[in-house]
């Protein structure tokens, strides 16, 4: 009984989610909030390993993958591109939008240090900044470049 209840559940919660009355910004900002989530939690684990700069490089990547998952299954689910389509746009995107995060994050993170920040502090905002600094040219690339279809624009 209880699987049953936990199954209904999931599909209606599935149904929901793929409503058009959830507006595809919502979706978006959840699906990529969960992904940036991942970016900015395993780059402080990294940064001990390699440094704060390929911390950063590294957890972009690993949020990159996290965010093409989620968006093409939770966001994006109705793209009119294939699949080989979708990881060539997105990694197009995603170099641009890699460049505003780093470059934002290492340019925060050198004016929060030298202002009199302790650098474990300045890096957790600037990776912050940075990734807030990116938002909305990824939204903005995958809505119209990767992910793009005749519904969604």
């Amino acid at each position: 009984l209880i699987a049953t209840m936990a199954q209904m559940l999931t599909r209606a919660a599935a149904h929901v989610w793929q409503r058009e009355t959830i507006p595809i910004v919502i979706k978006y900002v959840l699906a990529g909030g969960m992904a940036t989530g991942v970016n900015f939690l395993v780059r402080i684990p990294l940064t001990a390993m390699f440094g704060f700069e390929i911390a950063l490089i590294i957890a972009q990547a690993i949020g990159f993958t996290t965010g093409f998952i989620l968006y093409r299954s939770l966001v994006f689910s109705e793209a009119g591109t294939t699949f080989t389509q979708q990881v060539a746009a997105f990694g197009s995107v995603n170099v641009l939008v890699a460049g505003v995060v780093i470059g934002s994050a290492l340019v925060l993170n050198t004016i929060l240090v030298n202002v009199g920040m302790l650098p474990f502090h300045a890096q957790m905002v600037a990776h912050a900044g940075g990734l807030a600094a990116g938002a909305p040219l990824n939204f903005t690339g995958h809505l119209l470049v990767t992910f793009r279809s005749k519904n969604l624009v």
